[in-house]
């Protein structure tokens, strides 16, 4: 239990790092390399909604051809994956063993939806993960800060 309320504060990926957004090569795993917020997605009453709290961070790197590796920030976990024609997953897993999976879509307005699902545990809930740009970023912001 105490890991679901952890993995819901995310922080999928990390520090004051920048997001590259590369709308050229939007089907590759490169093109979604970057440090995101992760914000909770509401499904009801108005499907797609965003609320207005930062659950966590992540940062998604060392993606070559259609695969990359992704971590969180104030949590840790991390994990693999493909991403390619503006879809795909990752496996995470936390140190005490508890695993999932999170299917990926990048759509046009810039943003990541991910569905994350425990293999093991309950974990079951939606995000919108949000590009970081390292402009928004206070210049006294340090790895440990939620940097948003």
């Amino acid at each position: 239990m105490k890991n679901l309320a952890l993995f819901s504060i995310l922080a999928l990926y990390f520090g004051c790092s920048s997001m590259q957004k590369d709308s050229q090569n939007s089907g590759s795993a490169h093109s979604i390399e970057g440090h995101y917020g992760l914000f909770v997605q509401n499904f009801l009453p108005n499907p797609g909604k965003v609320n207005n709290d930062l659950m966590g961070e992540m940062i998604i790197s060392d993606a070559k051809n259609s695969e990359f590796s992704i971590r969180g920030l104030a949590q840790d976990w991390s994990g693999r994956g493909v991403f390619e024609n503006s879809r795909g997953y990752y496996e995470w897993e936390f140190p005490n063993g508890d695993k999932g999976r999170t299917e990926l879509e990048l759509r046009s307005d810039g943003f990541l939806y991910g569905h994350v699902k425990g293999h093991n545990n309950p974990i079951d809930w939606h995000y919108v993960g949000v590009p970081i740009n390292i402009s928004t970023i206070p210049e006294k912001c340090e790895k440990s800060d939620v940097c948003i």
